[in-house]
């Protein structure tokens, strides 16, 4: 009966150091998620502005260009009509 109650005690200890490491390992795992979730929300802001930027600067641009064809047109109906 002495034996069975070591054995079993050890068998607890063993059993309780297990869910120890294993709470351990979850809350470093939360830890380290709580730390990503917050790096994310510190870059996700500036990236989304700094692509907005440059969704706007590439309109400001295609719109250049735009202009651009339009009076090389007008220009080469005026060369025509010259000649």
């Amino acid at each position: 009966l002495i034996c069975f109650i070591i054995t079993q005690t050890k068998k607890l200890a063993l059993f309780l150091r297990y869910i120890q490491e294993n709470y351990s390992k979850i809350r470093d795992v939360e830890k380290e998620l709580e730390n990503l979730s917050l790096e994310m929300k510190l870059t996700a802001g500036p990236k989304k502005a700094a692509l907005e930027h440059l969704r706007k600067k590439i309109e400001i641009s295609t719109e250049r260009i735009r202009l651009a064809r339009v009076k090389e047109e007008q220009a080469k109906k005026v060369e025509s009509a010259d000649v």
